[in-house]
């Protein structure tokens, strides 16, 4: 079994067509509509745990966080068991790719069971790069800014050198995907978890 999981962090349901128009716009993702015809499209699905590590830890146990309905946002602990260590039990290869560091970092080590994991790095305050000549600006009042003026430089600096659409998040995590699908497609068996 081959199966390919799209985690898009944060996608709304007012922000796809194929859930109609919201009241304030409209919305097109033809793309996501011709998938949609041809996939299972669930009307009336909840999440236990919104944001980016909790709902990871949800997807990743396949429950809530010790006897809770949701997760909280933690790393994962030694004994709890993942899905990708129960398909490695079974021989199945798995494999993440993600540009969100919270999901390789410590304390959250939620690709510990994962059989191999790469990070397309720059998200936030990644110091993947190092350069004075990018100036410190702000497009809106300092105060608005949720990080401290050394953070802040960093985003725009890791901003500043996007040239390519492969630089931009999700169009470089989806290359990195289609780079390991086009290496990995012949295998009879693979888990390939993409989250951007």
């Amino acid at each position: 079994m081959r199966v390919i999981y799209v985690m898009a962090d944060s996608m709304r349901r007012d922000h796809v067509s194929v859930y109609g128009c919201p009241p304030w716009g409209s919305i097109h993702t033809p793309s996501l509509e011709r998938f949609a015809a041809s996939a299972a499209v669930f009307d009336n699905a909840y999440i236990g745990s919104f944001p980016t590590v909790p709902n990871r830890r949800d997807t990743l146990l396949g429950h809530g966080d010790k006897g809770l309905p949701f997760n909280r946002w933690r790393g994962l602990d030694a004994d709890e068991v993942t899905f990708p260590a129960l398909l490695r039990e079974r021989g199945v290869p798995s494999m993440l790719i993600t540009d969100t560091q919270n999901n390789v970092n410590s304390p959250q080590n939620l690709q510990r069971d994962y059989s191999a994991w790469a990070l397309n790095r720059g998200q936030e305050a990644d110091r993947c790069w190092l350069d004075d000549t990018v100036p410190l600006t702000f497009p809106v009042p300092k105060h608005l800014i949720r990080y401290a003026e050394a953070i802040w430089h960093q985003v725009l600096v890791n901003r500043a050198h996007r040239r390519h659409e492969r630089d931009w998040f999700a169009p470089g995590t989806y290359s990195m995907a289609m780079d390991w699908l086009e290496k990995n497609h012949t295998r009879e068996d693979f888990f390939l978890w993409v989250d951007t």
